[in-house]
């Protein structure tokens, strides 16, 4: 079995290979930023196969021209089971299912009247 450590590593390190991130360079030379962040994560359960493990995350793009409230970044919702053996090694990946987010629902809109000048 693992700690809750050893399997936020292990979904970390999956997370890290499976998606494409840090700066890039978009169409006509424009530059994006990826970023994740590993929102849940289901307790082991035991398979035949090995250990099951569900986990949900969010991957973040911002651009140059993200601003927000008027254009906040894109939020990627990412939901993923996968299979584990004994060792912590990925040995299959059951489902994996992608959606947007409503980016606006992400934060809290700012009012001009809480701004202190």
């Amino acid at each position: 079995m693992f700690t809750k450590d050893e399997l936020k590593e292990i979904l970390i390190s999956r997370i890290e290979s499976d998606e494409k991130l840090g700066y890039q360079a978009g169409s006509g030379d424009h530059i994006g930023h990826i970023d994740y962040d590993l929102d849940t994560f289901s307790e082991p359960i035991e398979v035949e196969k090995g250990w099951l493990v569900s986990y949900e995350y969010l991957t973040v793009v911002t651009t140059e021209f993200t601003i927000w409230p008027e254009n906040p970044p894109m939020v990627y919702r990412h939901k993923k089971a996968i299979i584990i053996d004994e060792y912590g090694k990925i040995i299959e990946e059951i489902s994996s299912e992608t959606s947007i987010e409503e980016s606006g629902n992400m934060f809290e809109s700012i009012q001009e009247n809480d701004i202190d000048y």
